[in-house]
Order: structure tokens, then sequence, then C-alpha cells
């Protein structure tokens, strides 16, 4: 009879991941998952939100008076930011689109590089202009225009004033940005004068006023103002400021959307979009750790120590070398102080113990008047109690705590003895040189001639 088998698959449902998964490297959504009535609705929802609010009552106001009876012609908002996935960015358009209505004005223009293909669906579909080409902020007011640039570069408000750096221009310019006046207290002059030379040289003649943020979202409004370039002021400068602008340099790291150019964010199947790179990583990474495994070897060996040295290394080290300077500070010390008591117990059985806590016993069989002594059949017992017997051992003089001086020595009388050794006159010698036989035959002949003379 044959068996039966049946196959049991698992209900789950397992996700596949491979090659084909799409992975998205850019923050824009594919036009599948981009809901824009869902960000229409909550946009609206935004507007509503903020127009009751005590913090738009007072920007109105400020605005209002900024903008002094001038008939804005059109809004330009730069750098509005992804207001798909940005709260603050969603804010921020529900703010100029509240200002629109209030101010009557016609039409709002928005440019950031960052705007996906949705997002400007998203800004039709309230009636506005997405503007195509990258100025780099360098619009011309011909017209009384209310410019947006929430917390936008300074480089790009510098760009905006170069492009309008003449006393009919700037009187129609209505900019709702950093504050100028913060940009230049927080920043030395020496920094900022190679990104932001227009805003300093303009500053003087700029009607500067701070729009408070009290909204609850602190991360919308803050540090905001509306800047206005009044006649009055712009008469009170010289001529010469506004003759032959330099046109404005930056170096790469200020660019940011000032760059003449989009960035660009495309949807692919590499998955982390570092497939292809992930390799040539992993083996840069290990190169990196052979070569300093390699050099740490090299290094080690050529440069380590011989570590700390054990108990009989330490007793063959050499005592300390004498100069003619030690030898007369010895001489001294044997004379004036009791250093010399290391030399009465010369071939006596002595402990000692030293600074370390550990001590010595043996028999000394060479000391000098620094206190340095050499030992010889020595015990010698560490911190932990450990002993070890030693053939030879040297102390310095430096390592002694104090002597055990055995009781059979009378310690004075033995330091006189040691010291009249020291001081016993030498043998004269005996025999007769050249010069002794010369000088005693010429005393000889003078002595003889005394005899021979009668007095």
């Amino acid at each position: 009879m044959s068996e039966e088998f049946t196959i049991v698959q698992s209900k789950k449902k397992h996700r596949k991941f491979g090659k084909s998964a799409q992975v998205k490297c850019n923050r824009a959504s594919s036009p599948a998952e981009f809901d824009r009535d869902k960000i229409l609705k909550r946009i609206n929802y935004c507007e509503t939100e903020l127009e009751i609010s005590e913090y738009f009552q007072t920007a109105i106001d400020i605005i209002k008076t900024a903008v002094n009876n001038h008939r804005i012609s059109e809004i330009i908002c730069l750098g509005i930011g992804s207001i798909s996935e940005s709260l603050t960015a969603k804010y921020q358009l529900a703010f100029i689109n509240l200002v629109q209505r209030n101010l009557n004005i016609q039409s709002i223009n928005f440019f950031d590089p960052l705007l996906s293909a949705g997002e400007q669906e998203v800004l039709k579909a309230l009636k506005h202009t997405v503007l195509s080409e990258n100025k780099e902020g360098k619009y011309i007011a011909e017209s009384p225009t209310l410019f947006y640039l929430p917390h936008c570069p300074k480089q790009l408000t510098n760009n905006l004033l170069f492009s309008n750096w003449d006393p009919k221009y700037l009187a129609n310019i209505f900019l709702i940005s950093n504050s100028f006046q913060r940009i230049i207290t927080k920043t030395p002059e020496r920094f900022l004068r190679p990104s932001a030379n227009f805003i300093l040289e303009v500053n003087p003649f700029v009607s500067e006023v701070e729009i408070e943020n009290s909204f609850e979202l602190n991360t919308c409004f803050n540090d905001t103002s509306i800047h206005s370039f009044t006649p009055t002021k712009l008469d009170t400068a010289s001529a010469n400021l506004w003759i032959n602008p330099s046109q404005p340099t930056y170096i790469e790291e200020d660019l940011e959307i000032v760059l003449n150019g989009s960035k660009k964010f495309k949807t692919t199947d590499e998955q982390l979009c570092k497939v292809k790179d992930e390799m040539h990583f992993l083996g840069q990474t290990y190169l990196c750790y052979l070569q300093s495994a390699r050099n740490y070897k090299r290094i080690n060996d050529e440069y380590k120590g011989a570590g700390e040295r054990t108990v009989e290394a330490t007793a063959k080290l050499p005592l300390v070398n004498k100069t003619k300077m030690s030898q007369k500070k010895e001489f001294f010390n044997i004379h004036n102080n009791l250093t010399s008591i290391p030399c009465l117990l010369i071939n006596k059985n002595v402990l000692i113990f030293l600074r370390n806590e550990s001590w010595v016993a043996g028999k000394i069989v060479d000391a000098d008047g620094l206190m340095n002594i050499f030992m010889e059949k020595v015990v010698y017992c560490d911190q932990k109690g450990l002993q070890y017997k030693l053939d030879n051992y040297g102390i310095r003089n430096r390592q002694i705590l104090y002597i055990q001086i055995p009781e059979s020595i009378d310690l004075t009388s033995a330091i006189k003895d040691y010291l009249d050794k020291l001081h016993t006159p030498m043998n004269k010698s005996t025999k007769r040189t050249f010069k002794i036989k010369r000088a005693q035959m010429k005393n000889q002949e003078t002595v003889n001639e005394l005899k021979g003379k009668q007095f």
C-alpha cells in the first residue's frame, strides 16, 4: 500500500524581499501613494487653526502697518519646503494664504527645488503659480511685492537685495524673513561679510519689525520679522553706496538652494540605494582594519618596553655611578649626619624595611656615604608576604624606610672608630729619591765645612 503525504502550507503570508522590491531613496512619495485631497484638507485645517490664533492676529496687524496702504501686486514665496511631509511647511503655507486673503493680493508665486510633482499639483489646486526657473533669489521688484522667505539661508536674501540694489526697487520690497538684526548680532562681521555683505550694507536703512512668536508650534514662525525700505531712510544713504554693486560669490557649503539647479529625486529599484557600493565600502573597511593591525604590530615590536622589572632584575641593578660631585657629597654626609651607618654594618646581617611596605634581610657587603647598600644571601618579602631568596640585592637610598641595627653594636663607638680609620695618616715612603739624595749630600758637605773651620 502506498503512503500518501499531505503538503501543509503556513497560513501566514510572508513578505518577500528581493531585487524587485522597490525602495525609495527620495523623500517624495510615488504618485500612487500621494493623496492630494488629504494634503489639501490638512492645509485647510492649518488655516482654520492659524486664523483664530492670537499670533496671526498680531502678525497681520504688523504686516498691514508695514505695507502702509501700498498696493501689493504679488507675493513671491521661496523655500517653503515639503508641504506633504513637513508640518512646519503646512503652517507656513497656511500663513501666506491667509496673508493673501487679508491684503487682497492677486497671486502667489512659489519656488523651491524640493517641491515634488505632487506638491506642485497641490499648489496649483490652491490657484497658486509654481515657478520653473531657479533665479537664485534674484527677482526684481518693479512694483510693490511681498517676499516670503521662511527660514531661508541668508545668501538667498543677499541675492534678492543685490538684484534690487537701487532705492527705487528697494522701496517696492516688503520682506518677511529671518531678522536682519539677529543675523548681524549673532555672526561676526568677518564671517558675515563674504556671504551677506548686502544685508550688512542695507541694515542702517531698513525698517524692521519683529513678529513675536506666540504660536503653539515654536518652530514654525520663530525668528521672523518684516522688513521694509522707506524712501525717507534710503535718501539718507550716500549715493556711492548704490553704484556698481559687486556680484555676490559664495563658497560651496553656503549655497544650499541658492545653487542654480534643483535637487532631483528619483525612485529606484536598488535596495537602500547603496547596493552597488556596499561591497566596495566593506572592502575598504576591511583593508583599513588590516593596515591598522599591521601598523600596530610593527610599532609595538619596535617601541614596546620591557614591562615591569622582576625582583631578580631589580636586585641586579647597579648602584649609583659616583661622580666627583657625589664623592664630595658623600664625604660631607659621612662627617655630618648618620648616612654612614650602613658603612658600619658591612659584613653584618641586618633587616631593612623599604618604603613600598616590603623588607629585606641579608648581609651587607658594600655601602657608601649616600646610603646606597649592596647585600648578599638575601631574603626579600613583598607587600603580599611572598618571600624570595636572592644571591644579590641592591638598595637605593630613596627606597629605605629604616634599618634595624643589631643590639651587639655600640653605635657611638662604632661611628668614632670608623671616622678615625678615615683619618689615619698615610705611612711615608722610606725610599730615597735622587732629589733627596742630592739634598742630603749638600747638607753633609755644609756640615763638614762647618766642622773644618775654627771659630
